[in-house]
Protein backbone atom coordinates (compact mmCIF):
# COMPACT_ATOMS: atom_id res chain seq x y z
CA UNK A 1 0.00 0.00 0.00
CA UNK A 2 1.57 3.04 -0.93
CA UNK A 3 0.24 6.13 -0.01
CA UNK A 4 -0.22 9.39 -1.78
CA UNK A 5 0.48 12.08 0.49
CA UNK A 6 -0.24 14.93 -2.69
CA UNK A 7 -3.54 14.98 -1.34
CA UNK A 8 -3.29 15.41 2.16
CA UNK A 9 -3.93 18.76 3.92
CA UNK A 10 -0.86 19.59 7.05
CA UNK A 11 -2.40 19.09 10.19
CA UNK A 12 -1.56 22.09 11.10
CA UNK A 13 -3.73 24.18 8.26
CA UNK A 14 -6.49 21.92 9.16
CA UNK A 15 -6.59 23.57 12.87
CA UNK A 16 -5.76 26.71 11.75
CA UNK A 17 -8.64 26.46 9.07
CA UNK A 18 -11.59 24.58 11.58
CA UNK A 19 -10.22 27.70 13.74
CA UNK A 20 -10.95 30.44 11.77
CA UNK A 21 -14.35 28.40 10.80
CA UNK A 22 -15.43 27.96 14.26
CA UNK A 23 -14.86 31.59 14.64
CA UNK A 24 -16.72 32.59 11.33
CA UNK A 25 -19.79 30.51 12.43
CA UNK A 26 -19.77 32.44 15.75
CA UNK A 27 -19.63 35.61 14.32
CA UNK A 28 -22.23 34.33 11.99
CA UNK A 29 -24.84 33.70 14.87
CA UNK A 30 -23.97 37.06 16.25
CA UNK A 31 -24.92 38.40 13.25
CA UNK A 32 -27.72 36.60 12.87
CA UNK A 33 -29.17 37.50 16.24
CA UNK A 34 -28.21 41.53 15.36
CA UNK A 35 -30.35 41.09 12.44
CA UNK A 36 -33.41 39.77 13.99
CA UNK A 37 -33.00 42.24 16.91
CA UNK A 38 -32.57 44.70 14.44
CA UNK A 39 -35.55 43.48 11.82
CA UNK A 40 -37.96 43.23 15.84
CA UNK A 41 -36.89 47.24 16.04
CA UNK A 42 -37.58 47.86 12.76
CA UNK A 43 -40.84 46.61 12.43
CA UNK A 44 -41.90 47.89 15.63
CA UNK A 45 -40.68 51.42 14.58
CA UNK A 46 -43.30 51.21 11.41
CA UNK A 47 -45.96 50.40 13.19
CA UNK A 48 -45.57 53.10 15.32
CA UNK A 49 -44.15 55.54 12.11
CA UNK A 50 -47.99 54.31 11.04
CA UNK A 51 -49.57 55.22 13.96
CA UNK A 52 -47.64 58.70 13.94
CA UNK A 53 -48.70 59.43 10.20
CA UNK A 54 -52.78 58.47 10.76
CA UNK A 55 -52.67 60.81 13.80
CA UNK A 56 -50.79 63.25 12.15
CA UNK A 57 -53.97 63.02 9.17
CA UNK A 58 -56.53 63.16 12.22
CA UNK A 59 -55.23 66.18 13.41
CA UNK A 60 -54.64 68.22 10.02
CA UNK A 61 -57.56 67.04 8.90
CA UNK A 62 -59.48 68.66 12.35
CA UNK A 63 -57.50 71.40 12.40
CA UNK A 64 -58.40 72.44 8.91
CA UNK A 65 -62.53 71.52 9.56
CA UNK A 66 -61.54 73.66 12.87
CA UNK A 67 -59.95 76.50 11.12
CA UNK A 68 -63.12 76.42 8.79
CA UNK A 69 -65.94 76.28 11.39
CA UNK A 70 -64.02 79.07 13.79
CA UNK A 71 -63.39 81.62 11.24
CA UNK A 72 -66.52 83.73 10.94
CA UNK A 73 -68.18 83.84 7.34
CA UNK A 74 -70.27 86.53 6.39
CA UNK A 75 -73.43 85.94 4.92
CA UNK A 76 -72.94 86.98 1.42
CA UNK A 77 -76.63 86.17 0.45
CA UNK A 78 -77.07 89.55 2.24
CA UNK A 79 -75.47 91.01 -0.33
CA UNK A 80 -78.04 89.89 -3.15
CA UNK A 81 -80.77 92.74 -2.39
CA UNK A 82 -78.16 95.27 -3.46
CA UNK A 83 -76.77 93.81 -6.45
CA UNK A 84 -79.00 94.15 -10.14
CA UNK A 85 -80.50 90.86 -10.73
CA UNK A 86 -81.37 90.18 -7.47
CA UNK A 87 -80.51 86.41 -6.03
CA UNK A 88 -80.24 84.98 -9.25
CA UNK A 89 -77.53 87.21 -10.23
CA UNK A 90 -75.68 87.24 -7.15
CA UNK A 91 -75.56 83.43 -6.65
CA UNK A 92 -74.17 83.15 -10.61
CA UNK A 93 -71.37 85.61 -9.70
CA UNK A 94 -70.31 84.87 -6.24
CA UNK A 95 -71.12 80.80 -6.64
CA UNK A 96 -67.66 78.69 -6.03
CA UNK A 97 -65.28 81.92 -4.95
CA UNK A 98 -63.42 81.87 -1.66
CA UNK A 99 -64.41 85.53 0.27
CA UNK A 100 -61.61 86.93 -1.00
CA UNK A 101 -63.43 86.93 -4.62
CA UNK A 102 -66.71 87.26 -3.36
CA UNK A 103 -65.46 90.89 -2.09
CA UNK A 104 -63.79 91.45 -5.28
CA UNK A 105 -67.34 90.46 -6.80
CA UNK A 106 -69.16 92.91 -4.99
CA UNK A 107 -66.49 95.80 -5.02
CA UNK A 108 -66.94 95.18 -8.96
CA UNK A 109 -70.60 95.16 -9.25
CA UNK A 110 -70.74 97.77 -5.98
CA UNK A 111 -68.14 100.30 -8.05
CA UNK A 112 -70.23 99.36 -11.74
CA UNK A 113 -66.67 98.14 -13.44
CA UNK A 114 -65.33 94.77 -14.06
CA UNK A 115 -63.58 92.11 -11.99
CA UNK A 116 -60.56 92.53 -14.05
CA UNK A 117 -60.70 96.36 -13.64
CA UNK A 118 -61.20 96.73 -10.06
CA UNK A 119 -58.08 94.08 -9.39
CA UNK A 120 -55.84 96.00 -11.57
CA UNK A 121 -56.58 98.84 -9.71
CA UNK A 122 -54.88 99.56 -6.45
CA UNK A 123 -57.39 101.71 -4.95
CA UNK A 124 -61.56 101.12 -4.63
CA UNK A 125 -62.93 104.73 -5.58
CA UNK A 126 -66.03 104.16 -3.22
CA UNK A 127 -67.66 107.17 -5.23
CA UNK A 128 -68.83 105.02 -7.76
CA UNK A 129 -71.07 103.57 -5.65
CA UNK A 130 -73.00 107.12 -5.88
CA UNK A 131 -75.09 105.60 -8.67
CA UNK A 132 -76.37 103.01 -7.08
CA UNK A 133 -79.46 104.12 -6.01
CA UNK A 134 -80.27 100.69 -3.66
CA UNK A 135 -77.27 101.77 -1.39
CA UNK A 136 -77.96 103.20 1.68
CA UNK A 137 -76.63 106.78 2.10
CA UNK A 138 -75.06 106.49 4.98
CA UNK A 139 -72.34 104.11 3.55
CA UNK A 140 -71.84 106.89 1.15
CA UNK A 141 -68.67 109.59 2.04
CA UNK A 142 -66.84 112.27 0.11
CA UNK A 143 -63.95 112.86 0.92
CA UNK A 144 -63.65 116.32 -1.21
CA UNK A 145 -66.43 117.51 0.87
CA UNK A 146 -64.37 116.83 3.91
CA UNK A 147 -61.25 118.10 2.59
CA UNK A 148 -59.32 115.08 2.96
CA UNK A 149 -57.94 115.13 -0.16
CA UNK A 150 -58.45 117.75 -3.19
Amino acid sequence: MLADYGDVVPRRELEMLEASCKNLETELEVVKNDRTALMGEHNVLQALYKQVVNERDKLSQEMNQLKRSATPRPQWDRCAQYIDGGQDKWNELSNGKSSDQVVDVLLAEIAGVSIDELIKSDVFDGKASLLNPKLNPGLVFDFQQVGCWA
